[in-house]
């Protein structure tokens, strides 16, 4: 752990871990935990599936920086004092956060907070918080540059520059500086860390349905960007966007690039693993992205045709040329074409009564299209009135 200064603030740097978190590391470094991380989850694990309050806990804190809490960030130094929260009890297992509103006072929790904050966070800089608020940072292809190169003082940055600054982040196996908007250096930020194709569906009467995803980049560079990626490895997967991908100059702006590949499953069973590594010449980056794809059989259709063979049925229908019980019919034969095999249909006529003509009926085969069209062509226009 780095040296960081303590709410003591004494210039000793002697913010420790607690003892927690000193016996969570010592089990990380003898390998003496579960590991159940999943290649595929990328950066990071997928959401609970349910909301809990022990989860909405985890979301709002996970994220937290913490100490040193003089004057700190989510809050100051009473997160230290015990006295002010509930006893400790287990919520799904988990231990519980709960604030004492008995003891506790509106205002107190962020009382100590620097006012405002933008002027309190430039100006602890080294020994305080080194991943929300670095001294220098990695740029791509560029070396190491200060974080804050481009403010002239406080006041800029309170004015206006806070919420230009980059982010360090992942980018294939460095951490670099990306998404910064007030400087001409050029980044490049992976959006989409892995790509799935989730359950494609196999087409109809067995054609092969392509399905796309784009790996996304967000760019910012005043001179064009090149990217060259590789083609997957298995048959299934191609490029659709060719290589290599020139993204012009966005004039200090932020642009989108996506490189699509394409899915095509050879059956309905199909799956595969696979990757695409892209290249960054200007920047000197690379990545590789893991590809994960399946196919499922396609969803099929039921559908009911409910049809009038009412007395007024055999009525002309309008043009000289037939009766409306006639339109029916074709009507109901064309509906019958344009179902595909696996898909099911059934047929009720009704005048004053209903009556069930074929009950639902997979489409197969030519017989069964057969049995329901002359079931529809023996069908009248009975002499009954609708009551």
């Amino acid at each position: 752990m780095p040296k960081l200064e303590s709410e003591a603030n004494n210039g000793l740097h002697d913010l420790k871990l607690t003892d927690t978190q000193i016996a969570i590391m010592q089990k990380w470094a003898a390998s003496t935990f579960n590991n159940d991380w999943h290649s595929a989850w990328g950066q990071s694990p997928p959401p609970d599936a349910t909301i809990t309050p022990d989860g909405l806990d985890k979301a709002a804190l996970e994220n937290c920086v913490g100490g040193a809490l003089f004057p700190g960030i989510e809050a100051g130094a009473f997160l230290r004092d015990a006295t002010k929260f509930l006893s400790v009890a287990l919520v799904n297992a988990v231990p519980s956060f709960r604030i004492d509103h008995s003891k506790v006072s509106a205002g107190q929790v962020t009382q100590s907070m620097a006012v405002p904050w933008q002027s309190d966070f430039l100006a602890c800089a080294t020994y305080w918080w080194p991943v929300p608020r670095p001294n220098q940072v990695k740029v791509a292809g560029q070396g190491t540059k200060d974080w804050t190169r481009s403010v002239a003082n406080t006041e800029e940055f309170v004015a206006g520059k806070w919420n230009k600054m980059g982010f360090v982040t992942r980018q294939g196996g460095d951490l670099v500086e990306t998404d910064r908007c007030d400087t001409a250096d050029t980044w490049v930020s992976l959006v989409t860390p892995t790509l799935i194709f989730y359950d494609v569906p196999q087409g109809p009467m067995g054609t092969t349905r392509k399905a796309a995803r784009a790996i996304v980049f967000e760019i910012s560079s005043t001179t064009p960007v090149i990217l060259s990626f590789t083609t997957p490895a298995d048959p299934s997967l191609s490029r659709y966007t060719a290589s290599p991908y020139t993204q012009p100059s966005t004039g200090g702006a932020v642009a989108t690039a996506r490189l699509w590949i394409i899915y095509a499953p050879p059956n309905d069973h199909h799956s595969v693993t696979d990757s695409v590594t892209v290249t960054c010449t200007q920047t000197s980056q690379s990545w590789t992205i893991p590809i994960t794809a399946n196919s499922v059989p396609r969803k099929t259709a039921a559908g009911a045709l409910v049809l009038d063979k009412s007395g007024s049925m055999s009525e002309d229908r309008g043009d000289g040329l037939s009766t409306k019980s006639q339109s029916v019919r074709d009507a109901a034969n064309t509906f019958m074409d344009v179902m595909l095999p696996g898909d099911a249909l059934s047929l009720t006529a009704f005048d004053d009564n209903a009556s069930v003509l074929a009950g639902l009926t997979t489409l197969g085969d030519p017989t069964a299209l057969t049995q329901l069209a002359s079931m529809l062509k023996a069908m009248p226009a009975g002499a009954k009135a609708m009551p």
